[in-house]
Protein backbone atom coordinates (compact mmCIF):
# COMPACT_ATOMS: atom_id res chain seq x y z
CA UNK A 1 0.00 0.00 0.00
CA UNK A 2 1.81 3.08 -1.35
CA UNK A 3 -0.64 5.45 0.55
CA UNK A 4 -2.51 7.49 -1.78
CA UNK A 5 -5.82 7.65 -0.17
CA UNK A 6 -3.80 8.71 3.07
CA UNK A 7 -1.68 10.92 1.11
CA UNK A 8 -5.16 12.41 0.18
CA UNK A 9 -6.10 12.59 3.59
CA UNK A 10 -3.43 14.45 5.20
CA UNK A 11 -3.57 16.94 2.18
CA UNK A 12 -7.20 17.31 3.01
CA UNK A 13 -5.93 18.16 6.82
CA UNK A 14 -4.82 21.95 7.68
CA UNK A 15 -0.62 21.90 8.11
CA UNK A 16 -0.58 23.75 10.84
CA UNK A 17 -2.78 22.31 13.49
Amino acid sequence: IRGSRLSRWLHSRPTGE
